[in-house]
């Protein structure tokens, strides 16, 4: 259950956009049987007191990877833990609702314009539900029935909040895009016009060099019949 303390600021991003799916739909999607919220109920009562250790599951396994190595000092990592309490324990209380999408959306986000590769959440984020699934199976090694039950549920949480999260960056890498190719266009559509406006000058400057070119051609025409009639007279005069 991968969490941060803080989410993204400025337009929130809602559980509604994701994929054009609501949470709604996409919860019932998981939950076929009708008993997800149900047994997640029953999960809240068995982990309300092992937050925080899921929590640092989560939290161990970011600060090893080799992408985010360093990334939260040692010092902020009992900080960082207690914030992310705050989102799993709305997952554990209210599943159904759209508080946890929000705050698992933006999120992931967040991170991943840090440059946190998705796959390191992910991974961050299983090792939080090892961790669940290590205390379930040690409250109810005794009942085996309910343990299976009960896991497969979590099994189902887990995916769903993959799907939430792959969704979200799915969405923002489509913004990226549909901004840059704006931007592409509008760069395009500028060149374009410069380009024509460019012609047009040079047009321009040619159409006044030819007519500069014609009238001094003309001139010097003028000035060779003049020369020319001028010679005429002269032969005639000699002539006579």
């Amino acid at each position: 259950m991968e969490m941060s303390v803080r989410p993204l600021r400025g337009e929130s991003q809602t559980a509604e956009r994701s994929s054009g799916i609501s949470h709604e739909i996409r919860l019932s999607e998981f939950d076929r049987d009708g008993d997800l919220i149900a047994d997640m109920a029953e999960i809240k009562e068995l982990l309300q007191d092992h937050v925080i250790e899921i929590c640092r599951a989560f939290w161990d396994h970011f600060m090893l990877s080799p992408a985010t190595r360093g990334q939260v000092p040692p010092e902020a990592l009992e900080g960082m833990i207690e914030g992310s309490s705050f989102y799993v324990a709305a997952t554990l209380k209210d599943p159904a609702g759209t508080e946890w999408v929000d705050i698992a959306r933006q999120t992931v986000v967040a991170s991943y314009v840090m440059g946190t590769p998705l796959v390191t959440i992910l991974a961050s984020n299983s090792a939080s539900y090892r961790k669940i699934n290590a205390i379930l199976f040690d409250k109810l090694r005794d009942d085996p029935a309910r343990y299976s039950r009960l896991i497969g549920s979590i099994l189902r949480m887990a995916l769903l909040e993959t799907d939430v999260m792959v969704s979200a960056i799915r969405e923002y890498t489509e913004e990226q895009i549909a901004e840059q190719r704006q931007v592409q266009a509008g760069n395009f559509q500028e060149h374009i016009a410069y380009t024509v406006e460019t012609a047009s000058a040079e047009s321009r400057s040619a159409r006044v060099t030819t007519v500069e070119t014609m009238t001094a051609t003309r001139g010097v025409l003028d000035q060779a019949a003049e020369v020319a009639a001028g010679a005429g007279q002269s032969g005639l005069a000699m002539g006579e």
